[in-house]
């Protein structure tokens, strides 16, 4: 069978599809459909207004979507969110296994920084979360993971790399910063400003690798990196 056409939803929640919990009250829960069927191809046009993913919305979201057996492409894919723009590209393929293997890129512009981490749990981590952050944020990030039977990612096996600048930035209340207060004022260290910090990122093996950058900022100049 072959599927061409456009595809339109006023809301458009992708854990319905994927037997997640986002359901409405009384609707019973279970796996969802055969999303990876043997015997179709698909090429369609997919807006909506909005989509909904746990914290995370966006709105006016498009897509070209094809489908080859086992594998999806969502390619030009545009939607407002965060306070600012997205776009990118995702495969999403099924492994004999039954887990599945994505590899994405994003692009964002202007978006606000503390909302990002906010809508996405602080990226699974403590070290740094939103209420720490705030600023505008625009750049690219390319995601290479394996997920499981149930669309959760692998975060050992994740790869990832990310060029991102931060404009108009703060860093607030961040308590590793504190033990530099022998040297500054305390006070200066609770909001720290900058107008712009870029650099590249690279997570491998569950590791964070911050190359060597120089913060401007209004408590002082620093050099930062690390893993």
């Amino acid at each position: 069978m072959e599927l061409k056409g456009n595809f339109y939803a006023d809301t458009f929640i992708p854990s319905r599809f994927t037997g997640g919990k986002e359901k409405d009250a009384g609707e019973d829960e279970g796996p969802g459909p055969g999303l990876f069927p043997n015997d179709i191809i698909m090429n369609i046009a997919f807006t909506a207004d909005s989509i909904i993913s746990k914290d995370f919305r966006a709105r006016n979201f498009s897509s070209a979507i094809a489908y080859r057996p086992h594998v999806f492409t969502f390619s030009n894919i545009r939607a407002e969110g965060l306070e600012g723009l997205l776009a990118g590209n995702l495969i999403l393929g099924r492994q004999n296994d039954g887990s599945y293997l994505t590899r994405a890129r994003l692009e964002v512009t202007d978006i606000e920084i503390s909302s990002a981490f906010s809508s996405f749990n602080n990226f699974g981590q403590k070290f740094i979360v939103s209420k720490n952050l705030q600023g505008r944020l625009t750049g690219n990030v390319t995601i290479l993971s394996p997920l499981d039977t149930n669309f959760r990612i692998s975060a050992r096996a994740l790869i990832a790399e990310a060029h991102l600048s931060v404009v108009n930035g703060h860093l607030k209340d961040f308590k590793p910063v504190e033990s530099l207060s022998s040297f500054i004022d305390l006070d200066e260290m609770k909001d720290i400003a900058f107008s712009k910090l870029e650099n590249d990122l690279y997570i491998r093996n569950s590791s964070l690798t911050i190359p060597k950058m120089l913060i401007n900022s209004s408590a002082g100049n620093f050099t930062m990196y690390g893993t």
